[in-house]
């Protein structure tokens, strides 16, 4: 504005690359890819245009591993590899009907499946159906639909399912969206992109210094949880998932919180770094002997006892090498 030129898309994207505020950063990550991303996805399905459906999941496919999704994740993930090894003329197929249409209304497979099962459940008893129930149903769905229409037409009434919808399909409340744009004016979250600060949420409340690196981070969540699954001979350890705020860090990492598994893991790892054989022996043969049938409190109090021979042996050490420095030998 200020150099009378007309902004661009590709004018704000070169620009934004500049950009330090953590705040602004994440903000514009989560627009421009996750919600364009559910805009894509949405056009696609109702176009039936397979280049929109792919393009949005693919972008909104890191938010299943970025934090704890284990069901989601998986289906993902083998959508994507199933995708992978179809055949030419079924991925032809797939692309050219990705989404079905009636009456101008273009919806995914399982929606149309959903309004079949919708109609036969209006036609059962009160109460759960039996297996019989459902059967009689389905064999007679378009007759008991065609006798509903006689009816319907010979008392003088329209069928309410036929009628157009006049309905907004995203009823988005303005007053919301003002009461969004308000309150991101007034806390001014937004007005500072070029400076850097510690990131925070709308309320005020501190989020973890990592946010911004929010997709990253899951792309390589996503990248540890293909080779687990389907290359079990690779190996891999799944990263850290993406936290909100700092105390859920702190609360991740903390030693009471994990399972024993985790923490005889962390035992093992401490006794692997001490130097002295003989301490290193007696917390071995004490753990293997006793405190590995034990409960998990038992777990974590030889814990901090390893967590303490260990940090009195690396001070020792210290202590010794600044004096080694500090008066060598003649």
């Amino acid at each position: 504005m200020k150099s009378a030129t007309e902004p661009t898309s590709q004018g704000y994207l070169n620009w934004s690359k500049s950009v330090t505020d953590p705040n602004y950063q994440y903000m514009q990550e989560q627009v421009l890819r996750y919600a364009q991303a559910i805009i894509n996805f949405r056009e696609g399905i109702r176009n039936n245009n397979w280049s929109l459906i792919k393009t949005g999941l693919f972008k909104f496919a890191p938010l299943f591993h970025a934090r704890n999704h284990p069901k989601y994740q998986q289906i993902e993930l083998r959508e994507a590899i199933n995708e992978m090894i179809l055949p030419e003329p079924l991925h032809k197929f797939v692309r050219e009907n990705q989404s079905l249409g009636k009456k101008g209304k273009m919806e995914d497979m399982d929606f149309q499946l959903e309004n079949v099962n919708k109609r036969s459940k209006s036609w059962n008893p009160v109460g759960v159906p039996t297996e019989e129930d459902w059967m009689r149903t389905f064999r007679n769905l378009k007759k008991l639909d065609q006798l509903r229409c006689e009816v319907l037409e010979r008392i003088g009434c329209n069928d309410p399912r036929l009628l157009p919808n006049t309905e907004s399909r995203h009823d988005v409340k303005q007053n919301e969206i003002t009461a969004w744009r308000k309150r991101l004016r007034e806390t001014g979250y937004l007005m500072n992109p070029m400076t850097e600060r510690v990131m925070m949420s709308t309320m005020g409340d501190e989020l973890d210094a990592q946010l911004p690196d929010f997709t990253s981070a899951a792309l390589s969540r996503r990248k540890a949880h293909f080779k687990i699954t389907y290359q079990p001979n690779a190996a891999s350890e799944i990263p850290e998932p993406v936290f909100v705020t700092p105390q859920e860090r702190l609360d991740y990492h903390d030693i009471a919180n994990q399972t024993k598994s985790v923490i005889s893991n962390r035992i093992k790892e401490l006794l692997e770094k001490m130097q002295h054989s003989d301490t290193r022996n007696a917390l071995e043969d004490e753990w293997n002997s006793f405190v590995k049938q034990q409960k998990k409190a038992d777990y974590l109090t030889f814990f901090a006892k390893v967590k303490d021979e260990l940090d009195s042996e690396q001070f020792l050490a210290k202590t010794d090498s600044l004096s080694e420095r500090e008066y060598p030998e003649n």
